[in-house]
């Protein structure tokens, strides 16, 4: 469970349910986000100024809500009120993320997700 500006929670399925008000309205009661459905989510983190972050065991990152400085990393100031896959970040495999009131970071590896395979392999 994490909390910030809303609250959110994984359920032992892999759901993520989120409640209290944000970027995705309004709910007194946990309300799962249909969007994250089938992602094989590793983590997720709620920041005080209302952004979050998900990311996947895959080391895929996702992020929403509202976006007034581009911290979403998507390279616009667009609100998102569902999580959205950070493109920049595509050839990217993310292992840690941390939420701050308007910023996301996120730590990984650099090299292409198609050489991973090969150094596993050694």
């Amino acid at each position: 469970m994490r909390a910030g500006f809303f609250s959110a929670s994984l359920s032992a399925d892999g759901q993520l349910y989120v409640w209290g008000q944000g970027s995705f309205g309004e709910f007194y009661t946990p309300h799962r986000v249909k969007s994250a459905k089938s992602l094989d989510i590793l983590d997720f983190q709620v920041s005080r100024g209302g952004c979050a972050a998900l990311l996947t065991r895959a080391g895929k990152l996702y992020t929403w809500g509202p976006n007034d400085n581009g911290q979403l990393g998507h390279g616009d100031f667009q609100m998102r009120a569902t999580p959205a896959r950070v493109k920049a970040l595509e050839s990217k495999r993310v292992t840690t993320i941390a939420v701050g009131e308007e910023f996301i970071i996120c730590l990984g590896l650099s090299m292409p997700q198609k050489e991973y395979g090969k150094f596993a392999r050694q």
